[in-house]
């Protein structure tokens, strides 16, 4: 790392929590070195083997003193630097000199870990129980409004008393450790009674999470209908007084932990489900609206560094360690990169960033009077993060740009921001900026949506896999913009086929099937590219609708040309037979009969007529030639009748075949018919074109 190599406080050989007279007199101790050429034979304690040697030349020392003249600044680059504040980090530091970091690593690493807990994931079971269960119906009597409106499910207790409690049934395991979590919004009514999360329900018994629109909540349970109170109403700062707010339930182990908004608020024993219906309490008069029902399982994550219990002892060892490992990771004679040391650099430099330990350790260095700005903190640490990894970002032995934003996924917000500026944003405002065009175009002129459509996607890919890549599809940003584009997609598609309705409703079948066929790769694209339940149901809606309209458009088009209305005085008709009886010894014989219509419009009707009176034509002008050429052959009139006939047949069939191929439409002949749908399918299952006969 460029500012742990270069760090001031390594040049000059100071702590860093060294005041402005310490500073001072040891720049002028080794300037006067300097200028006296004394300075390479001189040992200093920050010169550690495993970094390679600092720049103390005159100019260099004058460069790390104005680094550290001021308090930012000197707070900026101590981020950089090791920190001696104990006897572990004294320890350390001696091993360090020595060349030993392994048994440093140890050293720190025995302090940071001391009671470390343990760290779960959430492994996700159903993304939304409101919108894949059948169970929470629509219902309206003097009681309550229950409203199922796609991911959204709306209660509204009409009645001053009692509650409301839909449920649906979810085969969760209890022994399992587990989350449940929903959105809630408080839309009216009173702001004093509860509403939430209902689970383990089993008849009249059942656990209830809930909150109330004035900012408090509380924990109880239901055992045939008789109420515990398991935790009092209690006021919660972070709550979203008679707005929306997200409520979590997890089970590790024998407890339940329960969370408003992300932040932990309380605890109690975790007791057997009593069944396996959950779901939503509103009691009295009061509308609420619930989103997100997410059941998830949680499983142990061993991720270094994560869950340190940090304190005012062992902070300034996790700093260390990590400041080690970082320095560790390019420090290497043959230019190698350590992903496995940097990750955990990474990993444990979040614990200095989180508000509390940044306030605490900008007292220790700069005092209490400064004001320290964790963003700006943020933004110098990984710039410089950034800068010294660069010719090993997405190189062979080196690191990808998703690796490197998935190691600061647990730091401060600010920190994500600003990665997104240095690598995605401009991805992600082209995504942005094509489908307002997109949008735009579609809604100028609904003709035009196909084309527009099918322009968002190409503008599009290249962008949304790079985002993709780098941000990871488990990622919310990339589901959020992945999501906005599937939609963008589809309702081109969705425009381009309604542009084909009439003020009435009456669609032009021919028309928007030839639409949605044009439009078939772009809703496949769209399927594939959308992340969460909501956006894929939505695709795969309009992508099977899609398909199905393609399957049945021998319906909706005149089958012969496949590209004009049929009419129904116009259509062609065929019956078929089948045997169901055969009584040989009485040659007798039993059939149903089916007759089949294949669509048609007037312009083949037209033009089938033309080819048979063309046809028989030609059959009776060759007959009769035929038949007088025979007649004046010596009698041979059979004969000659006989050839004509043929040499008509022929001539008759290749008109019909030079008119059918002129026009681009199909013959009525039983071979071609035959691969009509319907009738190629009854034709699979025994039907037959001749009546059978005894």
């Amino acid at each position: 790392m460029n500012l742990i190599y270069n760090n001031p406080f390594r040049i000059l050989d100071l702590s860093i929590t060294a005041n402005e007279k310490e500073i001072a007199r040891q720049y002028n101790k080794l300037a006067t070195f300097a200028e006296m050429g004394r300075i390479n034979s001189k040992t200093f304690d920050t010169d550690f083997p495993f970094l390679p040697s600092a720049d103390r030349s005159s100019v260099a020392i004058e460069e790390a003193k104005k680094q550290i003249e001021q308090n930012e600044g000197k707070l900026l680059y101590s981020l950089f630097w090791f920190w001696k504040n104990n006897s572990v980090d004294e320890l350390a530091l001696e091993v360090l000199k020595e060349g030993n970091t392994e048994k440093a690593i140890g050293i720190w690493e025995k302090a940071s870990f001391a009671n470390r807990h343990k760290i779960y994931k959430p492994i996700i079971l159903e993304e939304s129980l409101i919108i894949s269960s059948p169970h929470f119906d629509n219902t309206d009597d003097e009681s309550h409004l229950l409203k199922k409106n796609d991911e959204e499910y709306i209660v509204e207790r009409k009645k001053e008393e009692s509650y409301s409690i839909p449920t649906a049934f979810y085969e969760l395991n209890f022994e399992n450790n587990w989350s449940i979590e929903c959105q809630a919004k408080w839309i009216d009514g009173v702001d004093n009674a509860s509403y939430g999360i209902v689970f383990g329900r089993g008849k009249g018994s059942y656990y209830f999470f809930g909150i109330a629109g004035s900012g408090s909540y509380m924990y109880g349970k239901y055992d045939d209908w008789t109420f515990t109170n398991c935790i009092d109403w209690k006021e919660n700062k972070n709550f979203n007084k008679w707005g929306i707010n997200k409520l979590r339930v997890e089970k590790i182990d024998t407890a339940l932990k329960f969370f408003i908004n992300d932040d932990y608020v309380d605890s109690w024993n975790a007791e057997p489900f009593f069944g396996k219906y959950f779901g939503f309490k509103v009691s009295k008069n009061q509308k609420i609206s619930f989103r997100n029902f997410k059941f998830s399982e949680l499983i142990e994550d061993e991720i270094y560094g994560e869950g340190l219990n940090v304190s005012s002892k062992n902070l300034c060892n996790i700093k260390n360690l990590s400041t080690l490992y970082l320095g560790l990771s390019l420090a290497s004679t043959k230019g190698t990169f350590k992903i496995n040391h940097f990750k955990k650099g990474i990993a444990l430099a979040e614990y200095i960033f989180v508000h509390d330990n940044m306030e605490e350790f900008s007292k220790l260095i700069v005092g209490s009077k400064f004001n320290c700005s964790i963003e700006r903190a943020l933004h110098f640490f990984i710039n410089d993060i950034l800068e010294s990894i660069k010719t090993f970002l997405n190189q062979p032995g080196g690191i990808s740009t998703t690796e490197l934003i998935g190691s600061f996924a647990t730091f401060p917000i600010e920190a994500k921001h600003f990665l997104n500026s240095k690598f995605v944003v401009k991805q992600i405002q082209n995504i942005d900026k094509e489908i307002e065009i997109a949008n735009a175009e579609r809604k100028r002129s609904a003709a035009a949506a196909t084309d527009a459509g099918k322009t968002l996607v190409i503008n599009t890919k290249a962008d949304l896999e790079y985002l993709r890549n780098t941000l990871g599809k488990e990622d919310y940003q990339y589901q959020t913009i992945a999501d906005k584009l599937s939609h963008a997609i589809v309702q081109c598609g969705i425009d381009a086929f309604n542009i084909w309705k009439d003020a009435k409703g009456d669609i032009d079948y021919v028309k928007a099937i030839q639409s949605e066929e044009a439009y078939l790769n772009e809703y496949e694209y769209a399927l594939q590219i959308a992340e969460t339940q909501r956006a894929q149901q939505r695709a795969k809606e309009n992508l099977d609708t899609c398909k199905q309209y393609i399957i049945d458009k021998h319906y909706y088009n005149c089958w012969f040309c496949g590209n004009k209305p049929p009419e129904e005085t116009c259509k062609f008709e065929i019956t078929i037979y089948k045997e169901t009886y055969r009584n040989s010894f009485q040659r007798r014989v039993q059939f149903s009969y089916l007759p089949i219509s294949i669509p048609r419009c007037s312009d083949c009707l037209k033009s089938h007529n033309q080819i048979i009176e063309k046809f028989t034509f030609s059959l009776i002008i060759c007959t009769m030639i035929g038949l007088v050429i025979g007649v004046l052959a010596n009698g041979y009139w059979f004969v000659g009748l006989l050839v004509g006939a043929i040499i008509g047949w022929i001539i008759g069939t290749s008109l019909k075949g030079q008119q059918t191929s002129k026009e681009s439409i199909k013959d009525t002949n039983q071979s071609t018919i035959r691969n009509y749908p319907l009738l190629n399918q009854a034709l699979r299952e025994g039907w037959q074109f001749s009546k059978p006969s005894p």
